[in-house]
């Protein structure tokens, strides 16, 4: 596949294929990187923004998703820039809210708006269901 500067790449982690994982290419020397945001790794700021090449990067995850975009390679290191202290955090700051932040200027994280309704969704009804069933048993 070839790579754009500005390529929005989602992928599947292989040790956890429920969880994606996203960062945003840039081209050097014809070479693909990727910025991404880790819970792995800390750069030389004690953030854990991370800029790797695309081949090493793509050794545990198999990619499943690219979009284009129109951030050219100065906008992705100008807006980068002032990430590279935050720390990965699930809720707050995780890969997607890094790429978001960067491509919209708004971090946002569709992934966990999925996985906390999906949460919220089984418990109501486990917790609905449980109640009705023992209104059955013990009728008033």
């Amino acid at each position: 596949m070839t790579y754009h500067t500005g390529d929005i790449i989602i992928a599947r982690v292989n040790s956890s294929p429920f969880i994606n994982h996203m960062g945003i290419i840039v081209m050097e020397n014809g070479i693909p990187y990727i910025w991404h945001n880790t819970p792995k790794n800390h750069n030389t700021q004690g953030g854990s923004i991370m800029k790797h090449p695309l081949q090493e990067w793509e050794k545990t995850r198999t990619i499943a998703t690219v979009t284009p975009s129109t951030l050219t390679r100065e906008q992705i290191e100008t807006r980068v820039a002032p990430l590279m202290e935050r720390h990965f955090n699930w809720i707050t700051f995780n890969c997607e809210h890094f790429v978001y932040q960067v491509w919209t200027g708004h971090p946002k994280s569709p992934q966990l708006t999925f996985w906390t309704f999906a949460i919220l969704t089984v418990t109501t009804s486990a917790f609905l269901m449980i109640r009705n069933n023992r209104r059955h048993k013990n009728p008033a």
